[in-house]
């Protein structure tokens, strides 16, 4: 568990995953793929039900989905788990900030957040992903003591 390491942790939901563009200024493709600094990603939108670490303001948050297809283009990203989301998906997320500037320029002034951890909560309020299957009360309690809460 990357409780420590992760500078928020929230549960939410997925409202939207945006469709694959590149990290280019107008997320089109760039003329030389291979020697560009960019990547294919897919913003997604989480709105925030609570926060387990860390305290924002804001009850939605962007994050950085990395990996997708574009016409012949595919970038993959391992583990892609982590980086796979459905709307209307129940999560609780371990976040870090993700800095798009520097390799993603085109994105600079956005904030993005990206996963360290991805569990997916069940309507049996299981918590899963892709190593185990706990309850979500336990997760949340092991979160609590993992932060010495």
């Amino acid at each position: 568990m990357s409780a420590k390491g992760s500078t928020i942790i929230v549960i939410g939901t997925i409202k939207q995953v945006e469709p694959a563009r590149w990290t280019t200024a107008d997320g089109r493709r760039p003329a030389n793929p291979q020697a560009a600094r960019h990547v294919i990603f897919r913003p997604v939108t989480l709105e925030v039900e609570r926060y387990l670490k860390g305290q924002l303001p804001q009850q939605q948050l962007r994050v950085f989905a990395w990996g997708g297809s574009i016409g012949k283009d595919r970038f993959e990203q391992y583990p892609d788990y982590l980086y796979t989301f459905r709307v209307g998906e129940r999560v609780v997320l371990f976040l870090h900030l993700y800095d798009p500037t520097g390799i993603e320029a085109g994105l600079q002034g956005v904030q993005f957040w990206g996963p360290v951890e991805h569990y997916t909560i069940t309507t049996d309020n299981q918590a899963v992903n892709f190593y185990r299957t706990v309850p979500l009360q336990q997760l949340l309690d092991e979160i609590t003591m993992t932060l010495g809460k």
